[in-house]
């Protein structure tokens, strides 16, 4: 692969997304180019979520080192990536590149309106009744319901949900991130269904998902919350107890406000941390001329 690049590109990109958590496809691999690679090499919002780099051997924090020294970019998601970089020793300073959803336009995708809502219409959505968008899990659902029984209709994305009163598992991917526009609030444990709801306008409960990546470094969804100034919408809970009523208060002041404006503008802020690549890139396409 590093032959077929070296053959056929001036740049290679890395990222985005958790290109630089290797657990799954051992190390090293192709997100990690190393020296056999000579062309120019940047990453972009490449992130290490889910690793927890700190019990890497010395070896191998050894060789990732050598490797981000070979970047003339190093564009990263998220703290914990920005920390992996230097905790590698490399001498390349790691610059926060937003992750690509933020710079995407929702009113431009590829999606009929009428189309998508004559589809919406067909799994039973209610136009005429407010809508709460979850990506999650049952416990998730029940929750929602014992806070507000039937006073929404409740819509289903990603995951199927038994009981919610609309299910878009199924729907194509320009489809789901457009759905988001017809919720009052988004309760999801996701990423990118943190990143679409804003995109969209939308406000939303994150809700943090508990593992043993989060308990030594900081979640991408806080992290990203933090960015935005949005923090206040991110909880940790059990579904049952934990900070309910707090979940619920923060639920209904979104559903009851107008934040559609100010979130645009905080995810145009964090939209403009693509900059530092773009000009990255230019700099080597100026050099290269």
């Amino acid at each position: 692969m590093f032959r077929y690049v070296n053959d056929r590109y001036d740049v290679l990109v890395v990222g985005s997304d958790a290109v630089w958590n290797y657990l799954s496809r051992g190390y090293p691999n192709p997100y990690f180019p190393d020296s056999r690679v000579t062309v120019h090499k940047l990453s972009y919002a490449a992130s290490c979520y889910g690793m927890d780099y700190l019990n890497c051997s010395e070896q191998i924090r050894e060789s990732i080192a050598k490797v981000f020294d070979g970047f003339d970019f190093i564009g990263v998601r998220d703290t914990a990536t920005e920390e992996m970089v230097k905790w590698s020793g490399s001498t390349r300073k790691p610059v926060h590149t937003c992750d690509p959803t933020a710079i995407l336009d929702v009113d431009s995708l590829p999606v009929n309106q009428a189309d998508f809502e004559r589809k919406l219409a067909a799994r039973g959505f209610d136009f005429s009744r407010p809508a709460i968008g979850i990506m999650g899990n049952d416990a998730m659902f029940s929750m929602m319901k014992k806070m507000y029984g039937n006073r929404y209709q409740i819509v289903a994305l990603y995951n199927y949900i038994k009981g919610a009163d609309v299910n878009l598992y199924d729907i194509s991917p320009f489809e789901w991130a457009y759905a988001f526009r017809y919720f009052k609030v988004t309760f999801t444990t996701f990423f990118h269904g943190t990143m679409l709801s804003l995109r969209n306008g939308v406000p939303l409960i994150c809700i943090a998902l508990q593992t043993d990546f989060s308990k030594t470094h900081t979640p991408k969804t806080l992290d990203l919350l933090r960015r935005c100034g949005l923090s206040d919408w991110y909880f940790e809970t059990d579904y049952h107890s934990e900070n309910i009523d707090r979940i619920k208060k923060t639920a209904d002041e979104l559903i009851n406000g107008n934040y559609h404006d100010f979130i645009l503008e905080r995810m145009n802020r964090e939209s403009t941390s693509f900059d530092a690549f773009a000009e990255a890139l230019e700099s080597i396409k100026t050099n290269h001329i």
